[in-house]
């Protein structure tokens, strides 16, 4: 009874959970006492056992309230990153922004501590869900944007090729006409 008493005071509850178990246990197993403390010695036992319970049933309520709140918080997360899912953009500058923004909602989601169990795997789906289909979108469009520049340097290799063939032309006129229509398609 006194070793139980004394575990009201231990900090770490998940340390005192255990060796009042291993007390229950001891209790149970350690063999009668007299009649007339049998009472007695039990609801002395069961009050120190109470006081400890007591104090891990604060303990679990007050995390509960924390995951919840912990979840709506990253459920606002979640619904902020939406905007996300469907940006496009033709600009490299506008790209890099939302990157930016991205990540610093990511910063925002890690600092946010745990969640309860039951709702922790479709809120993660959710929110990674969201952040991978923004990067492949980012990832497709420089892909085609690489795409593009390499038409693009195609395109001028064969006009720089075709300016070279005019080099050796002595038709002055025809050859000045289609340098300046080369001028344009290089712009």
């Amino acid at each position: 009874c006194s070793r139980a008493e004394k575990l009201a005071e231990v900090d770490l509850i998940k340390d005192a959970i255990r060796e009042l178990n291993e007390l229950h246990h001891e209790f149970k197993h350690l063999g009668p006492v007299p009649k007339e403390d049998k009472e007695a010695v039990w609801q002395r036992f069961k009050a120190a056992s109470d006081a400890v319970y007591g104090r891990r049933d604060a303990y679990l309520q007050n995390l509960q309230e924390e995951l919840q709140v912990n979840f709506s918080s990253k459920a606002v997360l979640c619904d902020e990153l939406q905007v996300f899912v469907s940006f496009q953009s033709d600009r490299i500058k506008e790209w890099n922004q939302k990157t930016k923004d991205i990540l610093e909602v990511q910063k925002r989601w890690e600092l946010v501590g745990g969640l309860p169990r039951a709702k922790a795997k479709d809120i993660n789906r959710r929110f990674w869900s969201a952040f991978k289909t923004f990067f492949n979108n980012k990832n497709a469009f420089f892909k085609k944007l690489d795409e593009e520049r390499e038409q693009n340097l195609q395109v001028k290799n064969d006009l720089v090729k075709r300016a070279l063939e005019l080099k050796e032309s002595s038709d002055w006129e025809k050859t000045s006409n289609e340098l300046k229509n080369l001028q344009q398609k290089w712009k």
